[in-house]
């Protein structure tokens, strides 16, 4: 099916209820069923799993590396904790039952390079059954007479640890470097492992009108708190996940020399919503892809549009930005489903002291902005992005092409767009 054409019927329903058909262009392969052999994964739905970045990230590459050899497979399961999804210890290995793949592991002193000779089926943790997958698809890889190198893993976790903000960098660090150090003896290869990560950026509850004070909050233009715990909610935990692990990514990288990890891009270009529809989450994919490219095939410096020094100046507020393709600009992506846009909040900005106008928010150079707000700034004030607003129109001038539209014929958008922040004055 051609990139820009849609299934008869496609709604765009959430969760993959209505899938989205990859193509055959990706000649990327995946475990068969019965993790006998290797085999195609054009023909798997792109929707089937809910809102993977797989089928877009895949297909984009393929489309300007068609000689690019990719395998990929995914672990864990929806909804789960990091700590759900990390490397047991040894007592929580002790604590499984005596049939477990881990255990048995552990009581014959043997390594993960002997996961196979067991069964996936009595792996324990999820981060065994995933080196399971690994150790099998370079097994198969090998019998090919190829060498297996992991190159990049995509990380889409977090909406379950919203509450957990302070101890997550430290869970997701030490997990990136279990992952990479697995990843390495099994395969054996020294070349760097890049690790690509996501902001959730958006509501992760169910919203609907009869919810407590929904209706009052979306009848003022989603300006009215009152009695919307949901959206309150959303504000003290997500957003400040969103900001912790934006920190964390960067910090992360420069923990180990044996890998590289990415902020890509936010959620809410796309939706702000809690899920992605099978539409929109190809198109969050296509971006992954392009960042890969960028990275790993091309040896190309990669940064996302994020704050990185500010200062106050007369009324005035200025941040300078990391910016991929200059200049900055503020565009809303067409493509976008079931905004939530509050306009009383301006391309996505907030001051703790005051208001902003749209007039008093504009682009003075390439990388920098200027805000002015109704109260004079002052030091220990906050700037904040895509807190209340949910959404926002800050990003870049990325040009490159893309792979797919969107159900309107669209063409999607590549602009990176800025992370959500909150930045001290």
């Amino acid at each position: 099916m051609p990139w820009d054409v849609y299934p008869p019927g496609y709604s765009g329903a959430p969760d993959g209820n209505s899938s989205i058909t990859s193509t055959p262009a990706s000649a990327a392969l995946t475990l068969s069923a019965d993790y006998l052999s290797l085999t195609p994964i054009w023909d798997l739905p792109a929707g089937f799993s809910g809102e993977g970045a797989a089928h877009g990230m895949l297909n984009s590459i393929a489309a300007s590396y068609p000689d690019h050899s990719m395998l990929t497979f995914s672990g864990g399961v929806g909804g789960m904790p990091i700590a759900a999804l990390d490397k047991p210890t040894a007592a929580e290995i002790a604590l499984l039952p005596a049939t477990a793949t881990e255990r048995k592991i552990a009581a014959a002193g043997q390594t993960l390079a002997s996961l196979t000779d067991y069964s996936i089926f009595d792996c324990g943790t999820y981060y065994y059954m995933f080196m399971w997958l690994l150790s099998r698809s370079a097994k198969l890889i090998r019998d090919q007479g190829k060498r297996p190198i992991v190159s990049a893993l995509v990380w889409q976790q977090g909406e379950a640890d919203v509450d957990n903000s302070a101890i997550y960098p430290l869970l997701f660090t030490q997990l990136c470097t279990d992952l990479v150090a697995d990843i390495k003896a099994i395969t054996g290869q020294s070349d760097l492992v890049v690790i690509l990560a996501e902001t959730i950026d958006s509501s992760t509850t169910l919203e609907a009108p009869g919810q407590a004070g929904y209706d009052t909050w979306v009848d003022s233009g989603y300006t009215d708190l009152t009695g919307y715990r949901n959206e309150a909610n959303r504000i003290n935990d997500l957003f400040a996940w969103d900001i912790q692990h934006a920190k964390n990514v960067i910090a992360s990288r420069y923990a180990s020399p044996s890998r590289d990890v990415y902020l890509v891009a936010p959620r809410y270009p796309h939706t702000s919503r809690g899920h992605l529809h099978p539409h929109a989450a190809r198109a969050h994919g296509e971006q992954f892809g392009k960042v890969y490219r960028r990275v790993v095939i091309e040896g190309q410096p990669w940064e996302h549009v994020s704050p990185v020094n500010w200062w106050i100046s007369g009324a005035k507020i200025f941040v300078r930005f990391s910016v991929p393709r200059s200049p900055l600009q503020f565009a809303i992506p067409p493509q976008g489903d079931t905004h939530v846009i509050n306009a009383a909040i301006p391309y996505g900005f907030e001051h703790s002291a005051g208001a902003i106008t749209q007039a008093n928010a504009w682009i003075a150079e390439p990388d920098l902005i200027c805000i002015e707000p109704d109260v004079l700034p002052a030091v220990g004030q906050t700037l904040s992005y895509c807190k209340s607003a949910r959404y926002g129109s800050l990003c870049d001038s990325d040009a490159t092409r893309a792979l797919y539209t969107d159900k309107t014929g669209i063409p999607n958008v590549m602009r990176n767009y800025c992370v959500p922040f909150s930045i001290t004055l």
